[in-house]
């Protein structure tokens, strides 16, 4: 229950771990490289169809890695994501590749841009300094992946 007196309690909103996230995308992207266990049991063209969703390449408002959310991506580059966005919470947890390039990793990260503390306000610094520190910190391993 939210007081307004007291602060914001996330527990039990958070169903999925960051690191579950991130095994959830290996599982995905490169499922023969996973052990059985860690295996979805997805037919080609269900996970063909999820593949394509989770690139998006319309739109770079998706892609907090690299982008920011606003520019393009360098030619070549392909990112397989799901982002998120809420409460001052900035993640992205990609799958970034560019065969040109050589380039391939997975990455996943979460920050924290709430400046006056205050959840549930509306007032936090996505685009100041969430957008930013994600779009530097793929430019920097997109850079240390060649």
């Amino acid at each position: 229950i939210k007081n307004e007196h007291s602060p914001f309690n996330f527990e039990g909103l958070n169903f999925f771990s960051v690191q579950d996230l991130h095994k959830t995308l290996k599982s995905i992207i490169l499922p023969d490289n996973m052990p059985n266990i860690n295996q979805f049991r997805l037919r080609e063209r269900d996970r063909d169809f999820l593949l394509k969703c989770m690139l998006g390449e319309e739109t770079t408002k998706l892609k907090f890695f690299i982008c920011g959310g606003e520019d393009k991506l360098p030619e070549g580059t392909h990112i397989y994501n799901k982002i998120g966005q809420a409460y001052g919470y900035l993640i992205d947890n990609a799958y970034i590749e560019n065969s040109k390039d050589n380039v391939e990793f997975f990455l996943t990260a979460v920050i924290y841009v709430n400046d006056n503390s205050v959840v549930g306000d509306g007032k936090y610094e996505y685009e100041s300094l969430g957008l930013p520190f994600m779009k530097e910190l793929g430019k920097i391993f997109y850079e240390a992946s060649k």
